[in-house]
């Protein structure tokens, strides 16, 4: 019921609880372990250290169960027992007290936090007001502050679970608040498998600032709304491995679908506030991050990738922002951090994307960013193996600058491998720039294979649209056996484009690139056209479309399949551009230093240049054309 909110289906949803009288709890046995079960409704808070009123116990709240208070802490566990909350059982209700806590549990105790039910800490808002009958909602998100759902505290760290199922829904309203938030540590795992929504500037959706010595399952739905929210932040260690498989998003918009522009024109700065990421990385991470997808199901096997979590439940993880902010970010401002592996063979990198990231500037001069490593002023950030991107990763904006991925200053990582897709795109009447990877100068990823597609493009006459740019220039091996395109489309006027499109950009390195272009041979079925009958079905044959800028190194390109269309620009060094496997390079092309050899063993070279070209050498084969 979270996922994708519009603001009127939210505002419905807000208010889920009313009020009750209350009466005593029972007391059963089950199994061989006593709880105190909440059957009915209560209005007096409850503690594990006193559930019985006299002794301590477990807690439950069984279905029909209410824990029906509105200020200080609802449910605390003091004690080493851990506290249930059934699918229909309930903590809290609206026109709570700022400050006011659904579970808090004191560290340094025994005992895990399952809930299968509702915790709700909610305001007063039960309507939003058109205070300037300007056709869209006014006011704060939410009134109040410092309200949390589930709040882990103490010095020593809580021993036990905490686990939402897929029933549960955690709503927390306010300022400053927090759905879940371990502060004090946990020695166990953090698992997240239903709803949870904060609503309320500077709000979270599950926090840690202590050690989780277990795994991060995020799965469910979660959903953040106000200005600098998000849903995720960890700035505790993670030893095991935090996995992102639910739909999570942040936003400080009202309207996260772009509105026709008489309608975004009426908007007030109240409906257009900015968020921060959606999730945040800002902890080391042993067992490393993956935004994952459900495994190949095995009737003999209902966990194959050990998760815990059954494999026909998992979903797909989705990471949205709508603003400015990255829908990913990993890096802290206080501290260098490092990401393990996640596992062996294709999982033995320490970020892998296997869902989709997307970041959403939507209106006008707002960037758009996808996934970011690295902060601004922030410390190092190690990515162990590399980053793998089997999903999507995406950005798109109106009148600002998108950019698809970017490893900013600070960032250490040896390769970056794509199996999916990175795509930005933008629409802009002014010279912003739309890069579907960046490398910044201070990060360092000497590797980059391609067997995906890494797509830039944008509609305008002044916008210029990057592939692959490295302002570091570690950069110094690029493979591609599939698709790195960019393009621009001229806008509604047809006004000329004097933007550029640029497919690979390595100016910065002055030790030497090298460019390979393969194809993969039996891609694909035996149905498939193979025009030229070189083994690559057409549809899988590879491409570079746009510019390709080098820097002063020795530079060697080669192309061995496929089609590179565009300039290529060579620097001081001794360059090679070799074409074989019956591949065709059009585009103008040129060299600083007059040291490039040119072998055309196997395919075309069209060469587009208007001016003379001073080369070294030049060997067109019998299968060579120029």
């Amino acid at each position: 019921v979270l996922a994708r909110l519009s603001t009127r289906g939210f505002f419905r949803m807000r208010k889920l609880l009313a009020t009750a009288v209350a009466i005593a709890p029972l007391m059963i046995a089950s199994g061989a372990h006593a709880e105190v079960v909440v059957s009915t409704t209560r209005t007096t808070p409850i503690l594990t250290s006193n559930a019985t009123g006299s002794a301590a116990d477990a807690i439950r709240i069984a279905s029909g169960g209410t824990i029906n208070v509105l200020t200080g802490n609802l449910v605390t566990l003091d004690s080493s027992h851990s506290i249930t909350v059934d699918s229909g059982g309930l903590i809290g209700g609206n026109s709570t007290a700022s400050g006011t806590t659904g579970i808090l549990a004191n560290g340094g105790n025994t005992g895990s936090i399952t809930i299968s039910g509702g915790i709700t800490v909610g305001d007063d808002i039960t309507t939003y007001p058109d205070s300037d009958s300007d056709g869209d909602t006014d006011g704060p998100w939410a009134n109040g502050s410092d309200r949390y759902g589930i709040r882990v505290v103490g010095a020593s760290p809580l021993v036990g679970n905490i686990l939402l199922n897929s029933a549960s829904a955690v709503l927390v309203d306010g300022t400053d608040s927090v759905g879940i938030s371990i502060e004090s540590g946990l020695t166990g795992n953090l698992t997240t498998l239903g709803g949870l929504r904060v609503s309320g500037d500077n709000g979270i959706g599950v926090q840690s600032t202590g050690t989780i010595t277990g795994n991060v399952m995020l799965s469910g739905t979660m959903a953040t709304f106000g200005a600098n929210t998000s849903a995720v932040v960890l700035e505790g260690d993670v030893v095991g491995r935090v996995s992102i498989q639910g739909d999570l998003m942040s936003t400080g918009y009202r309207y996260t679908t772009r509105p026709p522009a008489a309608f975004i024109a009426n908007l007030d700065a109240d409906d257009l506030l900015q968020n921060n990421s959606a999730v945040i990385i800002a902890g080391n991470v042993s067992g490393g991050v993956v935004l994952d997808k459900p495994p190949t199901t095995d009737t003999t096997n209902a966990d194959i990738d050990a998760d815990g979590v059954p494999d026909t439940t998992e979903t797909t993880g989705f990471v949205t922002s709508f603003g400015a902010a990255p829908a990913v970010t990993v890096g802290s401002a206080t501290r260098s951090i490092a990401l393990g592996v996640v596992g062996t063979g294709d999982s033995a990198y320490g970020f892998i994307n296997r869902g989709t990231v997307t970041g959403q500037g939507l209106y006008d001069g707002v960037q758009g960013n996808g996934l970011v490593f690295g902060v601004a002023g922030g410390n190092t950030v190690t990515v162990d193996g590399g980053i793998r991107n089997e999903g999507t990763i995406s950005a798109l904006s109106f009148q600002a600058n998108a950019t698809g991925l970017r490893l900013a200053d600070g960032t250490i990582t040896p390769q970056f491998i794509n199996t999916g897709s990175v795509s930005v795109g933008s629409s802009s009447d002014s010279a912003t720039t739309t890069t579907a990877v960046q490398i910044d100068a201070g990060a360092s990823l000497p590797s980059l294979t391609n067997n995906g597609v890494i797509l830039s493009t944008a509609i305008g006459a002044t916008v210029s649209t990057v592939g692959i740019r490295d302002l570091s220039g570690t950069l110094n091996t690029i493979n591609n056996t599939r698709l790195i395109q960019t393009t621009l489309t001229p806008n509604d006027a047809g006004d000329p484009i004097t933007g550029t499109a640029t497919a690979i950009d390595v100016r910065s390195n002055t030790t030497g690139v090298t460019i390979l272009q393969t194809g993969i041979v039996g891609a694909g079925t035996s149905a498939d056209l193979d025009t030229d009958a070189d083994g690559v079905p057409d549809v899988y044959e590879p491409a570079i479309t746009g510019n390709i800028l080098l820097g002063n190194g020795n530079n060697v390109v080669d192309i061995r399949n496929g089609t590179v269309r565009g300039g290529i620009a060579f620097g001081t060094g001794a360059d090679q551009l070799l074409i074989s496997g019956g591949a065709v390079v059009s585009g103008a092309l040129s060299d600083s230093g007059g040291n490039l050899d040119i072998d055309v063993s196997d395919g075309t070279l069209a060469a587009g240049q208007l001016t003379p070209l001073n080369i070294s050498n030049l060997n067109i084969g019998t299968d060579g054309n120029l």
